[in-house]
């Protein structure tokens, strides 16, 4: 009976499963490779170029207008207000076309939008992620805001759209994913629903940052034409 007991102690006893990764880590993870495809596009790429002209950065306002359009309109009826304001996220559609008046741009026509996907469902765990992607987009907005002022001076100021946040960007951020764990720990959010509104809004920005110019110009001859 000693003998059994002894060899029952040093049996290897099953591994219980290891703990989840919080909400924000596994977004994170899993949405990897559709960020690097995002910032290895060559308008990506040329934002932080040395050489970066102006009619560049007009160019991707206006492309990031464009989306915004049909979007930020599609997040404001999926995701409450009051949800809006637990996770910190500000407009940032007018702040885009502002933007582009400080560059003496005439921002696109309202209704010359990009299509905003989603989910069919309008689905709330949809927006949340798409609202990730966009609000995690202001890490990156910040650097390119300091390469453009390096680039045309300290009085450039056409940045308040991609930085929206300025130094307070790192606080926000880490608020902002600590709120979408307790979403998730409050049983508010689906994960895999969350995920899919992510990975469909790097879609579609991918999808407006890889237009060809002539498209770009097709489009904002319809605008005019409205």
């Amino acid at each position: 009976m000693e003998q059994e007991r002894a060899a029952m102690s040093q049996a290897p006893r099953p591994m219980s499963p290891p703990p989840a990764a919080a909400l924000a880590a596994a977004l994170r993870q899993a949405t990897a490779a559709a960020h690097r495809a995002v910032e290895t596009l060559p308008l990506s790429r040329r934002l932080l170029a040395p050489d970066l002209t102006l009619d560049e950065y007009r160019d991707y306002l206006d492309r990031l207008t464009r989306l915004y359009q049909g979007l930020e309109p599609h997040l404001t009826t999926i995701v409450p207000d009051a949800l809006r304001r637990r996770l910190g996220v500000r407009p940032r559609l007018a702040a885009l076309r502002d933007d582009l008046v400080r560059l003496d741009t005439e921002p696109p026509a309202p209704h010359n939008t990009l299509p905003a996907r989603l989910c069919a469902e309008q689905r709330l765990d949809c927006g949340v992620g798409a609202l990730y992607v966009l609000e995690g987009s202001t890490l990156g907005g910040q650097l390119i805001a300091r390469r453009l002022r390096a680039r045309f001076g300290a009085h450039f100021t056409a940045t308040d759209a991609i930085d929206p946040h300025g130094a307070a960007v790192g606080a926000h951020w880490r608020a902002f994913t600590r709120t979408l764990d307790a979403l998730e720990h409050e049983g508010r959010i689906n994960r895999p629903l969350v995920l899919h509104g992510a990975m469909t809004v790097f879609a579609d920005i991918a999808g407006a940052l890889s237009l060809a110019p002539l498209d770009i110009g097709r489009a904002r001859a319809q605008a005019g034409r409205g």
